[in-house]
């Protein structure tokens, strides 16, 4: 749970998360710093219980597959960001 937790501290989007949620539900008037950092502690708790569960679904769901298979989705994603490529370029940008 610390290495989650630190994961989580360490990770660019949570300082971004942490700025852009917590200062508009702050009271005016009362202890900010208090309240900044028990909202900052939760979203910081939230996202450990997110990021551990999305990484136990995908151990999950690369438990099932085969070399065959993961060859078919790198070729699949290859082809998918060579054509996002040739898109943006062909808009100009």
């Amino acid at each position: 749970a610390r290495q989650a937790f630190t994961v989580d501290l360490a990770n660019p989007c949570m300082p971004g998360l942490c700025g852009a949620r917590i200062r508009p539900v702050l009271s005016q008037d009362g202890a900010r710093m208090q309240e900044a950092w028990v909202l900052g502690i939760a979203v910081a708790l939230m996202a450990a219980v997110v990021y551990r569960w999305c990484a136990v679904m995908a151990g999950r769901a690369g438990a099932g597959l085969s070399r065959s298979r993961i060859r078919a989705i790198e070729i699949f994603s290859g082809i998918c960001l060579s054509l996002g490529g040739v898109w943006l370029a062909l808009k100009g940008r």
